[in-house]
């Protein structure tokens, strides 16, 4: 993908993140990360981060829905919360405005909370239950000193009626509310001091489906009515269709793939939208129903996997330039490789492995050699030394890990930027911005390849 220049590159852009990272510290406690030496100073401390958000840039133009979709875990949340300096980054940038938020503090950092307000998931505990209605839609008012005591709740009363509430409902306790009619509170306190920015942080999962979509029709007549931008997080991907303009694809703190919601439902261009895609249930006892399952767990962002965040679970990973085997072949090999990892069989016979595993397709030449070598391990029970030989001559010489993908592709509807972080694209990309230098295994902070002409 190109690279993107400063803030004022794009002037239709509300907010543009920009490497934005958030690491979390995963010890704890007066002597965590303590290590005892042989030699002096014989004490040292190591440390061990928990990649959460690491390196993300997107943009948010003025008026539109970004959809923000992944696996629980994958940092959606933690990202939202950075973006708005509920929690402080790590690194990186995020200009709403034109002004870096990453670099405010104070009170200039209060005054700009002002503009950017958030909808938490759950619309029981994010209300106060000791609280009236109408007073927790006048905090944030309250807060900024914003009208006087008439005033705000004149203002509150006459949100609570736009978000199809009824205004006498303003001295009643959350608790006297359904889940929905909670959740336009939330909506309320959210407009009551006339955001340009709202972050969505799954604001309808925890609602019936009929509900669902009595909240969503409000939020998008209120976006139009208040010329509201939304960052909206879901996992429920007929969610991210409905509201969505664009949508961006997360996994394991990076975004995989952005590109405009038709497109992106219609052109998947990375193999974990795909698998996304499949997931989705269709309505048809006929259908075969999914073509395509995962295998593996997601791996800890204590430490990720080198190159493409997705390798180690993706079913078309790139083989080696060194061999030349088969595709048959190859998706064999890499499923047993996996296997091996997991401890996914207790057989250690290679004979008996050689069938359930490479019955249509065996590896030659030096694969093959590798192969019988590390089938000798196993069949003296040495699953380490074998897990050794598959990946360290297999799995992290393909290009999948050797390099961290960043392509952008042309787009088949619309006329839209398509961001695609897979190696499959490196042949039909228009830009990229792929990290080839790698230092023990991790691509290296700080570099990069040239960039391709457009």
């Amino acid at each position: 993908m190109t690279k993107v220049g400063p803030p004022e590159s794009d002037p239709e852009a509300l907010l543009q993140v920009r490497n934005l990272k958030k690491h979390f510290d995963n010890e704890s406690g007066l002597l965590a990360g303590v290590q005892l030496d042989d030699e002096f100073p014989y004490v040292s401390r190591s440390t061990s981060d928990v990649r959460a958000v690491d390196g993300v840039d997107f943009d948010i133009k003025e008026g539109e829905t970004l959809g923000l979709v992944g696996e629980s875990g994958c940092g959606k949340s933690t990202l939202a919360r950075t973006v708005l300096r509920l929690l402080e980054p790590t690194e990186g940038s995020v200009y709403f405005q034109g002004k870096d938020l990453a670099s405010l503090s104070g009170e200039p950092l209060r005054r700009m909370r002002k503009n950017m307000q958030m909808i938490f998931q759950d619309p029981q505990s994010s209300l106060d239950p000791r609280m009236k209605v109408g007073p927790i839609v006048e905090e944030p008012m309250k807060a900024h000193g914003m009208l006087d005591e008439e005033g705000r709740e004149a203002r509150a009363k006459e949100l609570l009626e736009k978000v199809g509430l009824d205004p006498q409902h303003y001295n009643r306790y959350p608790h006297a509310f359904s889940g929905g009619q909670r959740q336009r509170v939330n909506l309320a306190r959210a407009l009551s001091v006339n955001p340009d920015f709202i972050v969505c942080d799954e604001p309808v999962s925890a609602l019936d489906v009929s509900i669902q979509a009595q909240v969503l029709n409000t939020m998008e007549e209120l976006q139009e009515e208040f010329d509201l931008t939304y960052l909206f997080i879901a996992h429920d991907l007929s969610v991210i269709r409905h509201i969505s303009d664009r949508v961006a694809v997360m996994y394991l703190g990076n975004i995989v793939e952005l590109a405009d919601k038709e497109e992106l439902f219609e052109n998947p261009q990375h193999p974990y939208t795909q698998a996304l895609l499949d997931a989705i249930p269709v309505p048809d006892p006929r259908s075969g129903g999914r073509t395509a399952l995962l295998s593996g767990d997601v791996p800890s962002p204590i430490d990720p996997p080198s190159g493409c965040r997705f390798r180690t679970r993706c079913p078309k990973v790139i083989q080696p330039e060194e061999y030349d085997m088969s595709d048959g072949a190859w998706r064999n090999l890499v499923e047993f490789q996996r296997a091996v990892e997991r401890r996914a069989f207790e057989e250690t016979d290679p004979d008996v492995l050689r069938s359930r595993y490479f019955q249509d397709a065996v590896p030659s030449g030096d694969a093959g050699t590798l192969l019988d070598e590390a089938l000798g391990h196993i069949e003296r029970d040495k699953f380490e030394d074998a897990e050794r030989i598959l990946v360290e001559r297999f799995a992290d010489q393909s290009v999948c890990a050797t390099a961290r993908p960043a392509y952008e592709i042309e787009s088949e509807i619309g006329d839209g930027r398509h961001y695609s972080a897979c190696h499959l694209r490196r042949d039909e990309a228009v830009a990229t911005a792929v990290d080839e230098a790698t230092v023990g295994g991790a691509a290296r902070p700080g570099t990069e390849a040239p960039e391709a002409d457009d």
